[in-house]
């Protein structure tokens, strides 16, 4: 069986032919697919689409790189909510992105650690997170201030990609625990301690 990691098969692109995308999926046993959020215009769809399929659809939520720009905050504080009121599986797609643009540089790096912070408080550890990223210096950058997170050796030849990844063994096995059945009220527990926890420290 394989997990696509990575899709955005929620986009409204698809949305008619949807059952057909899945169906030829599973034909070539690819059975499971994580759903990295976009924006908070894309919140929706991404759990429409794991609602519609629970056994195979599994939501991320994160605000993209090239997403963030003025209303940056707006945006992290739609994408906290919904993360905060939902069962997600991790926290995505995150990260650095100064490919195109470099404008909201400072921005990025912001949105980054905030994001970091989510994952840190809705106890999705960082011990679960794989950083890739083709930029050496962005992989340098992540593996020097989160030395928690996987950070892989990419090859200069982008074929070789999905074989460094398949050898690293990080996405050898995929199952799901009681606990993270209950993963919606874990989180909402544990973020009311921290909020009881923030309070308590304010009054002191």
């Amino acid at each position: 069986m394989f997990v696509d990691t990575h899709t955005h098969i929620y986009l409204p692109e698809l949305s008619a032919e949807i059952d057909q995308v899945i169906a030829r999926a599973n034909a070539n046993d690819i059975r499971q697919f994580f759903l990295p959020n976009i924006d908070s215009s894309s919140i929706d769809a991404v759990f429409k689409l794991a609602n519609q399929f629970p056994d195979q659809c599994y939501p991320m939520m994160g605000l993209h790189p090239c997403s963030v720009n003025e209303n940056y905050e707006q945006e992290l504080a739609a994408i906290t909510a919904a993360a905060r009121a939902n069962k997600i599986f991790a926290i995505g797609e995150i990260g650095m992105d100064l490919y195109w643009d470099k404008t909201f540089e400072q921005a990025q790096r912001e949105v980054f650690i905030s994001q970091i912070e989510i994952a840190k408080e809705l106890s999705l550890g960082l011990d679960a997170f794989v950083f890739l990223d083709d930029n050496p210096a962005e992989r340098m950058l992540v593996r020097r201030e989160l030395p928690e997170v996987a950070v892989p050796e990419l090859p200069l030849d982008p074929a070789f990609f999905s074989r460094t990844l398949i050898l690293a063994g990080y996405f050898e096995s995929l199952s799901f625990s009681e606990e993270d059945q209950k993963r919606t009220e874990l989180y909402k527990n544990n973020a009311l301690r921290l909020e009881i926890q923030k309070q308590s420290s304010d009054i002191n």
